[in-house]
């Protein structure tokens, strides 16, 4: 029974990985791609923001391989619940939302692509902060929502952090 078990997390580890980095790097790939046909530039970067889902997507497909569709609704409602900790926090981390935030007004203003700047700033805004947080709970979805309690449950607290941040810095890579 061991080795059955043994067996199915090995498997459930496989799919994440398969379908995180697959879905990814081939979003990027296009991504790349593309910019080198039209002389260097990405353009818009749906194809990136695209990407960032990959660890989101493999965890739904770790669970699904792990123990059937029936499991994945029970996940996503876990993942997006918030307790008064959680909250805190995300009231804390709300510096650095803006911070970024402004980052990425600068960004999308200073983008070379002529469909940006002819964007009124309010939609630049509103574009800046729901590709950010598209790209933010598509990655924390699935290092946070399942690799890290997946990693937890077999290497402890040091070794899972140690573990996800390997994955995560490989993820990032391209």
């Amino acid at each position: 029974m061991a080795v059955r078990q043994n067996h199915k997390h090995k498997t459930t580890l496989v799919a994440y990985m398969l379908v995180t980095f697959g879905f990814t790097w081939g979003s990027w790939s296009a991504l790349v791609a593309g910019s080198i046909s039209s002389g260097g530039h990405y353009g818009t970067n749906w194809l990136f923001v695209l990407g960032t889902f990959g660890p989101l997507l493999g965890g739904a497909a770790a669970i699904w391989v792990g123990g059937g569709r029936a499991l994945i609704f029970p996940w996503v409602k876990r993942i997006g619940r918030i307790d008064r900790r959680s909250a805190y926090a995300a009231a804390l981390a709300a510096c650095g939302v803006l911070a970024m935030w402004a980052g990425q007004l600068i960004a999308v203003r200073a983008d070379p692509d002529p469909a940006a700047k002819s964007l009124p700033m309010s939609w630049a805004t509103v574009f800046a902060l729901a590709g950010w947080m598209a790209m933010a709970a598509g990655e924390e979805a699935g290092w946070r929502g399942w690799l890290g309690p997946f990693l937890m449950r077999r290497l402890g607290a040091v070794g899972s952090s140690l573990a996800t941040g390997a994955v995560w810095t490989l993820w990032h890579v391209p």
